[in-house]
């Protein structure tokens, strides 16, 4: 049972190894610069990252990935900038090296033991979207396709957007070194992708006050970094799905966070350096990082071209360069989207349509859509505090270079850009990460900057204020990641000593959803499933619900046609409509047998309160109680 802490900190450094290598080789062919300062290293990162992403998944998916936007984008760079291949030699930074291999040891360290205490052989259980994930990894190499279908018997590839840069990445891992896809996604790519992310705030950071000599400080804040979350207290309680602030948490959430965060970091480092057309090229890389920052991306990268323009850092000739990668990226974005509808419709599949004009044409919609953004303004000014209280205290002492003025504009047009999004498309239900995907990252990254010049202006001031805000942050992020509890880890134990790992053999699931009607994607029986953790050791545990029939549907028009859409999506829906079309339907339970036989269902998940039918309940040959009695896993015979 016990995950070897030694053994996965290689890997860790081994992923670290591979991924430099390919970003040194990279930057040694394309750099301009010839230079190894903080922020060539973080690029080196970024590239190698990038290269192995884009050629994996072009390479398994037989070049149908949203990735292939990257080669587009380096294309339109290498032909815009005209920019020549030259080899070479390039030094390493040794300094940095180090940071970031004490930065992986740190992150790393933490990460293990939020999971697994060597001590007492104890787990905890991971919130529900890493083992989602881990399955999403799996199926890809399994598949060879950009899916995030979890429907293991049918292994129907339907293709969504969806973020798969770090899920492509893991893919990659997982294959190199052949391991497990839960952990490699929570111990390696988790790991790997925040220390990059706190060597792309040093970086910012060496750029940003480079007049100033470095001090140790500088790195003790590229690593607060990851922890600096928004502080506030205001929510708008007339969104719909909202019942938690998702925009509190810090990076130490979810990798997908971190992951647009690189882009972002690496952005800013082009424009702090004045290098525009390089700027704008990644900042629309984003774009296929993420598609939920679609709008946002590509309204903060339409205004911003505009300001630049108006300001003359552009040239009105050379406004091509920033022109024609946006339309480049909004034609992919249109050609993938109908080759992607038109993929998937072989397959049978339900999807929610939203009554947009509906919408548009009630006085309701406009009225929330002003309460959003009213209440995500005031969140975004109390988050911006330390930046404010600094221009206000200290506005006689604060010059910053033109750069440094319009670096911080920027960060606000892109923050009120996602805003302004989510605020227009708050209705769809996970419409909340248009806005929070990127506004932790700018969150931390502003507020980085703001102790920065504080411990330049006034160091007594920063030596109070900056221990005490980091406290509030880890006391804050406390609070709202409660969810890592103990695991019952004696039933762990029996289940992996029972169970056979093997791919053709499948799990299924009988428990009725007792999560509220309006969490909707709590419901989604699909994806969540219980006892995470079980994934662990078998990649294919992704239990197929048996009672998919038996869900209450709420009255709600929205959220029942998100019920229908798990529904009319879930194995035994689909094995049921099948059924019926060959005349062989004879009963919803007899098609439940029909599909444990022909799924080769041999262990059963079930919450101790539901009793099983009969005619299940006949086949159980075996069953394990955890501690609690919640639930029971089953063996059939």
């Amino acid at each position: 049972m016990e995950i070897s802490y030694f053994k996965y900190l290689g890997l860790v450094f081994g992923a670290f190894f591979v991924t430099y290598m390919v970003g040194h080789i990279f930057y040694s062919l394309f750099s301009e610069e010839g230079e190894s300062d903080i922020s060539a290293e973080f690029k080196k990162n970024i590239f190698g990252l990038w290269i192995i992403v884009v050629v994996y998944s072009i390479v398994k998916t037989m070049f149908f990935t949203m990735n292939f936007g990257f080669v587009i984008l380096f294309l339109a760079a290498i032909i815009l900038n005209k920019v020549k291949i030259k080899i070479r030699s390039l030094p390493f930074n040794y300094p940095v090296l180090i940071f970031q291999s004490v930065t992986l040891i740190l992150i790393y360290s933490y990460l293990y033991f939020r999971l697994y205490n060597p001590f007492t052989k104890e787990f905890y259980y991971l919130e529900g979207d890493f083992s989602l994930y881990a399955t999403h990894i799996y199926r890809m190499n399994l598949l060879n396709a950009e899916t995030i279908s979890t429907d293991f018997f049918y292994k129907e590839p339907i293709i969504s957007l969806y973020h798969y840069t770090e899920l492509w990445y893991g893919a990659f891992l997982t294959w190199l070194f052949k391991i497990n896809a839960l952990r490699c996604f929570y111990l390696l790519v988790w790991t790997y992708g925040l220390s990059v992310f706190s060597l792309g705030v040093l970086a910012v950071l060496s750029l940003f006050k480079k007049d100033k000599k470095f001090s140790n400080w500088e790195y003790i804040l590229a690593i607060s970094a990851l922890v600096i979350s928004p502080v506030y207290f205001y929510l708008p309680k007339s969104v719909p799905f909202f019942d938690t602030d998702w925009g509190i948490a810090s990076l130490f959430v979810m990798p997908k966070y971190c992951f647009y965060g690189h882009s972002l970091l690496l952005a800013t480092v082009y424009l702090l350096k004045n290098k525009y057309n390089k700027f704008i090229i990644v900042f629309l890389s984003g774009i296929f990082i993420t598609p939920l920052g679609i709008p946002s991306i590509l309204i903060a990268s339409t205004v911003f071209t505009g300001v630049l323009i108006y300001i003359k850092k552009v040239d009105i000739r050379q406004a091509h360069k920033f022109i024609i990668p946006i339309f480049l990226s909004g034609i992919f974005l249109i050609i993938y989207s109908r080759l992607l509808l038109h993929h998937n419709s072989k397959y049978p599949h339900y999807t929610v349509t939203y009554p947009i004009l509906k919408m548009l044409s009630s006085l309701q919609y406009y009225r929330l859509v002003f309460n959003i953004f009213a209440g995500l303004t005031i969140k975004f000014f109390i988050s911006a505090i330390p930046l404010i209280l600094l221009i206000i205290l200290f506005r006689k002492q604060f010059v910053l270079s033109g750069t440094e003025k319009l670096t911080l504009l920027f960060l606000v047009l892109f923050s009120f850009s996602t805003m302004f999004s989510f605020s227009l498309f708050y209705f769809l239900v996970d419409g909340i990460q248009i806005w929070v995907i990127f506004y932790q990252s700018i969150i931390s990254l502003l507020t980085t900057i703001a102790f920065l010049l504080l411990l330049y202006y006034n160091r007594r001031i920063f030596l109070v204020l900056f221990p005490l805000y980091f406290l509030i942050c880890v006391f804050q992020n406390i609070i709202n990641n409660n969810k890592y509890t103990k695991a019952d880890s004696a039933f762990l134990l029996k289940i992996k000593l029972k169970a056979l790992n093997d791919p053709k053999i499948n799990f299924g699931i009988f428990s009725k959803s007792a999560s509220p009607l309006t969490l909707v994607y709590g419901q989604n029986y699909n994806a969540y499933v219980p006892i995470d953790n079980i994934r662990l050791y078998f990649d294919n545990y992704q239990p197929i619900y048996l009672n998919s029939f038996e869900v209450l549907l709420s009255q709600d028009n929205l959220i029942r046609q998100y019920q229908l859409m798990f529904l009319e999506n879930s194995t035994l829906y689909k094995f049921v409509q099948r059924q019926k079309k060959e005349s062989r339907f004879v009963s919803i339970e007899r098609s439940r047998i029909d599909l444990i036989k022909q799924a080769n269902i041999r262990y059963i998940i079930k919450l101790h309160e539901n009793k099983l039918p009969v005619s299940i309940d006949t086949l159980v040959k075996e069953r394990i109680f955890n501690n609690d009695s919640s639930y029971e896993f089953l063996i059939l015979k």
